[in-house]
């Protein structure tokens, strides 16, 4: 309709008159002023109401008007009387720290019900002489201050005459305590499972550190003699190529020589040590890694294997050296995604020394591998696909979806305009929680000590400069100048806002696709020390792993082709939120499909 206007306005150079008696609706911050501006007027009128009523209640120097409406008061709700104005200064404090006065009707219904079962329970229990014989008689001892009046007195007269004394005052008090907590949103419940569960808690640390202890004691007590020898291992020099300190050390393949001192250093190990042999014979299939900004999707492209980041808090973090702890998450590197889901279903749950990690099940993620991705919709960010994006990682990125369509899910484009603001956000925030973080590395309290110090000043300063390399100095160096005064609102916060951004994004976009299928870098694995030349370039690179670190969200790198030097590529799948099972049955069905993720990369240089 609105395209249709805009066509004829166009052609006739006239605007559509506006229909008539309808004048134009206020606009959504309009609305939002209007609903602020009542909402503290409301809450404005409403302490005053209290503060009078206070003075009527608990004052008698308020001449005749006070004393009526005291006494009147006192006799409808006897000593009730006296929460009646905390409630209504609470009702008033409510609705202006909301800025909404939606929930006020419902607010005050709660709290006058909460405030008559309370004074039919004062009835019960603070009526002196005996239960009046006269319903009218509660409202007389109510006016002389006694009792709950004649609202208390007629509840408590009803009920205790139906089911009895003891019941009644059973009932009032549970009837109370429910009204209050749905007022206040208090639960009395979570608070005493909490105590609970921290009483429990400390009693197992108790035991743990008394078992520890015991342990350490029965060690303590054996004899030199009983200690086993430690094992020695036959160490070999082998040759390294140097000519280039910025190139990966490695064997040079015309060194035929440093190669048989390998072979022969692993046929020692293998014949004389049953131990190592088996560590040999038997790889480990997976490893774990912490991903802030792309740090398990990127390797494992580079490398052609499959890594997992799941959901922002899924698996705990306990143990690992943060860096940015917003974003920070740990998941499994491994050949395949069956083997990064039977990983995660290992670690995944909710541990009580990582305040962040979740309440989530655990297991059933392998099992739940079918292949099956028929109906599953999955979109193409088309602003993941254009400039700065190398062609053969575009065309293979491109082949995995065409294999994920063939299997029955729909593939379609979309437009994801965010990404050209997701690095720049993710720098700022990931360098300021750094430069927190790092500051721990002191040579005191934690890390590598530098020698050679005068006083703890030097001791601080040298250690700091020798530690850290220039890289982690430059990022340091940044978050600092983001968070200092006059710069925190200009870029600081801007990050966070635009961060609340991208999740936004991303959650529309998941509201009509169930996954999104991206690259996982612009290119291949660059040659050593080529992105430390060039900072910029290596930020760039992660313009498309960041912004799950920033929304939270889960993603899988798998591998999905080579370049023409035998250069492995990989391709990203992005589920919501908890999403992890939809992301590793995705990956499961493309690796049944393919064998990119069995194959031995050539590496650059081969053909």
């Amino acid at each position: 309709m609105a395209a249709a206007t805009k066509k004829t306005a166009a052609k006739g150079g006239k605007k559509t008159p506006p229909k008539k008696g309808g004048n134009r609706a206020p606009s959504k911050a309009k609305q939002q002023q209007i609903q602020e501006r009542n909402s503290y007027a409301t809450g404005i009128i409403l302490c005053l109401v209290g503060v009078v009523l206070g003075v009527f209640v608990y004052t008698s120097a308020t001449g005749i008007v006070g004393k009526a409406v005291n006494g009147f008061l006192s006799g409808v709700l006897g000593l009730g009387a006296a929460f009646l104005p905390l409630a209504v200064f609470g009702l008033g404090v409510y609705v202006i720290i909301k800025k909404n006065i939606k929930g006020l009707c419902v607010k005050a219904i709660l709290l006058t019900l909460a405030l008559i079962a309370l004074c039919a329970l004062i009835a019960q229990f603070g009526t002196r002489g005996g239960i009046p014989d006269n319903l009218l008689d509660y409202y007389t001892k109510g006016a002389a201050g006694e009792g709950g009046g004649l609202i208390g007195g007629s509840i408590y007269a009803g009920l205790s005459g139906i089911v009895g004394n003891i019941a009644t005052a059973i009932i009032l008090i549970v009837l109370f305590v429910v009204l209050l907590s749905f007022c206040t949103h208090f639960s009395a419940f979570q608070f005493f499972a909490g105590l609970w569960r921290g009483w429990n808690d400390s009693r197992e640390e108790m035991h743990v550190d008394y078992e520890g202890s015991y342990e350490k004691g029965r060690k303590v007590g054996k004899t030199a003699s009983q200690k086993a020898p430690p094992r020695r291992v036959k160490s070999v020099d082998i040759p390294l190529n140097d000519e280039d300190d910025r190139e990966r050390a490695q064997i040079p393949k015309d060194n035929q020589t440093a190669k048989k001192k390998l072979d022969q250093t692993f046929q020692e190990i293998k014949k004389n040590d049953e131990e190592l042999r088996s560590c040999i014979e038997n790889f480990p299939v997976y490893g774990l890694g912490s991903d802030t900004g792309g740090s398990i999707r990127q390797p494992a492209a580079y490398c052609g294997v499959t890594g997992m980041k799941p959901t922002y808090g899924t698996v705990s973090r306990y143990g690992l050296v943060a860096y940015a702890s917003s974003l920070d998450q740990m998941g499994p590197i491994a050949r395949s995604a069956a083997d990064c889901a039977a990983v995660l279903d290992l670690i995944m749950g909710r541990d009580r020394r990582d305040g962040t990690s979740l309440e989530v099940e655990s297991g059933g993620l392998l099992a739940g591998l079918t292949g099956d991705v028929r109906g599953m919709k999955i979109g193409l960010p088309a602003d993941c696909f254009g400039e700065g994006l190398e062609p053969e990682v575009r065309a293979c990125v491109l082949a995995a979806a065409d294999v994920l369509r063939a299997r029955g899910a729909q593939v379609e484009e979309f437009a994801l305009p965010i990404m050209r603001y997701v690095v720049p956000a993710y720098y700022m925030i990931a360098a300021a929680e750094a430069s927190s973080n790092l500051s721990r590395f002191d040579g005191v309290k934690y890390g590598w000590r530098a020698e050679g110090y005068e006083d703890l000043t030097d001791l601080y300063s040298k250690t700091r400069i020798e530690g850290f390399g220039a890289e982690v100095k430059r990022r340091i160096l940044l978050g600092t100048f983001v968070l200092s005064a006059g710069y925190y609102d200009a870029y600081y916060k801007k990050a966070l806002q635009v961060k609340a951004v991208i999740k936004r994004a991303y959650d529309e976009a998941f509201e009509k696709y169930d996954l999104l299928l991206t690259p996982v870098a612009p290119s291949t694995a660059p040659r050593l020390g080529e992105s430390l030349d060039d900072p910029l370039k290596m930020y760039l690179s992660d313009i498309y792993t960041v912004p799950l670190n920033l929304a939270g969200l889960p993603g899988l790198s798998m591998p999905c082709g080579f370049d023409g030097g035998g250069m492995p590529i990989g391709a990203q799948l992005i589920g919501p939120a908890l999403g992890e099972a939809k992301v590793l049955g995705a990956a499961h069905a493309f690796q049944l499909d393919t064998d990119y993720h069995t194959k031995m990369p050539k590496g650059g240089d081969a053909q």
